[in-house]
């Protein structure tokens, strides 16, 4: 059977952790630049790799460092047959030469061919779980603007009814009405001047907030709110047990925080 043959150079200090390469080069008496090896394919196997890298190049290339019919080995087959060696290397100091990669190279034609195949399924994949966010951001967006329509002619203001039927931006207003109907006592997070932290070790009086919250908002939860306020003030570090929910038009509330204006 017809064959080619080329000499590969192994960089072994490449193929071997920082912290273990001086050692490893003194014990097998590896030259620091690299170690050539003679290796060996049919010309059957390099034709099946000559689809893979039609123009690639991975430093030496084949067959006496000339292209075959345009390939080079591919950098699979080249990780491979380097792995090949070192594991030869590292057990018996030395390398039988020449070396038929034949077996290497069909190994890793395999090798590529359920990469591109994985590539494939999971960009396919990926496009589909993309398709789906989308539709399903698009539902909830219509979804949401339809119980804001339903909600403002219902119950809002004559000032938010206007602007909705003219068009205007009124999200804000809307939410703040919506806020003050549907839970009366509760505040915006974001425009309180503290800020929420876990409780621990409460007292008894601080689950009264969290008991008159849940009359309004079953699903709250009792934080341990800190108020951050200007150097010069006197109420600096106001520290309260209050109530918060996150999920309120997608924003989070609180209840029972002090001095809101």
């Amino acid at each position: 059977m017809n064959t080619a043959s080329c000499k590969i150079k192994f960089h072994a200090q490449d193929n071997v952790p920082v912290e273990g390469r001086a050692a490893w080069l003194e014990r097998f008496g590896v030259p620091p630049e690299f170690v050539e090896v003679d290796v060996f394919a049919t010309f059957q196997a390099l034709e099946s790799i000559k689809e893979l890298t039609p123009n690639g190049s991975v430093g030496e290339n084949f067959i006496s460092g000339t292209y075959y019919g345009g390939v080079s080995l591919s950098s699979q087959a080249r990780r491979n047959v380097l792995r090949w060696i070192k594991n030869e290397f590292v057990k018996t100091g030395k390398i039988s030469s020449p070396i038929d990669i034949t077996d290497l190279i069909a190994e890793s034609v395999k090798e590529h061919e359920e990469e591109k195949e994985r590539f494939k399924r999971e960009n396919m994949e990926r496009e589909e779980r993309h398709a789906k966010d989308v539709l399903e951001n698009k539902e909830r967006e219509l979804a949401a603007e339809e119980e804001k329509e339903s909600w403002i002619q219902e119950h809002g203001s004559a000032r938010l009814k206007r602007m909705y039927e003219e068009e205007i931006e009124c999200e804000a207003v809307y939410q703040d009405e919506r806020l003050a109907i549907e839970l009366p006592g509760w505040y915006w997070y974001t425009n309180v001047p503290g800020k929420v932290l876990e409780p621990r070790n409460v007292p008894e009086e601080a689950f009264a907030v969290l008991d008159e919250a849940r009359k309004i908002l079953p699903e709250a939860e009792l934080k341990y709110y800190v108020e951050t306020g200007e150097e010069d003030d006197d109420d600096l570090g106001v520290r309260v047990y209050v109530a918060y929910f996150n999920g309120f038009l997608g924003r989070s509330v609180v209840f029972g925080v002090p001095r809101i204006n």
